[in-house]
């Protein structure tokens, strides 16, 4: 079955409790920023059995959790830590360092929750992901199509030198971490027209692109850049600080391609999202459920 991870944005989540405005919306935020301070981060009081939840709006088969904890010494509250799904557990006693995790978790249901079992502490989540395939058939495809974010990781990457082991691949890796320390982010070196790309395998309908700069003094040196669809420029002179930015970019095509355009200098990204509709139709399910990347 195909799979997907799920787009929480919007769904409804709760905590056992608010510390100050770390509320719990704010682990599904979409930002995998795993630094406190930039206020992405779920947080509760210091409560016995401390949770977290997401109600996905309706029951998905779950395949595995993926749970970004935060940077420094404190994220050594987060351990151990069990997963339930309807109330059902599925992931127990799990330890985690600060780092992104991927729990497998492979459960049916709506509500997913995270808990502290049996001891008093604060609950911090900088971000919560959901892999799993659809729990209901996908209908036949209407005229408003539906939009997903690609899975990237496995496909071909490439760009214009290699600083060290920065390879291109790194942009795709599924991992959001922005700090160039963690060894995640791609980085060419000091080339003129330095560029990335990476292949989707077959033409998109794209809608728009996610770029994950790094951390620090040296993210300024990506802005500007341009977006190219199969040689067809889609964004131009982009602007980005320190920060995760989506940037509109419809176009239809195959190779996606990041340009520092008529300067010199280092192309680094930590990570690179790609929105988009399927460039064909999507088939009428058959007597095997047909399975829809989420948006």
């Amino acid at each position: 079955p195909t799979l997907a991870w799920l787009d929480l944005q919007g769904k409804s989540a709760s905590q056992s409790s608010d510390y100050k405005e770390s509320y719990a919306s704010r682990a599904i935020d979409g930002s995998w920023d795993r630094l406190y301070s930039e206020t992405s981060c779920s947080h509760t009081e210091k409560d016995l059995n401390a949770w977290w939840q997401v109600d996905l709006g309706a029951a998905r088969n779950i395949k595995q959790v993926r749970i970004a904890n935060r940077y420094g010494e404190w994220g050594s509250r987060l351990s151990p830590f069990s997963i339930y799904v309807d109330g059902q557990l599925c992931a127990q006693d799990v330890e985690i360092g600060s780092e992104v995790l991927d729990v497998p978790c492979v459960a049916s249901g709506r509500v997913v929750k995270i808990v502290l079992e049996g001891r008093t502490n604060f609950l911090t989540l900088c971000e919560v992901g959901i892999q799993a395939e659809a729990a209901e058939p996908t209908p036949a495809p209407t005229a408003d199509p539906t939009l997903a974010w690609l899975d990237l990781q496995g496909k071909s990457a490439s760009q214009s030198s290699d600083y060290k082991e920065s390879y291109a691949s790194r942009a795709i890796d599924g991992s959001w971490d922005r700090l160039y320390s963690e060894t995640s982010c791609s980085h060419t070196e000091k080339d003129l027209n330095a560029w990335w790309q990476v292949d989707l395998g077959a033409a998109r309908n794209i809608k728009q692109v996610r770029i994950a700069n790094r951390y620090g003094e040296w993210g300024s040196r990506l802005s500007p850049f341009s977006i190219y669809v199969d040689g067809q420029l889609c964004a131009q002179d982009v602007e980005i600080g320190s920060e995760v930015l989506d940037v509109p970019c419809v176009a239809s095509g195959r190779v996606v391609k990041i340009v520092l355009e008529g300067r010199t200098n280092f192309l680094t990204l930590c990570e690179v999202g790609i929105q988009a509709e399927a460039a064909e139709p999507t088939p009428a399910p058959t007597a095997d459920p047909t399975l829809a990347w989420l948006d």
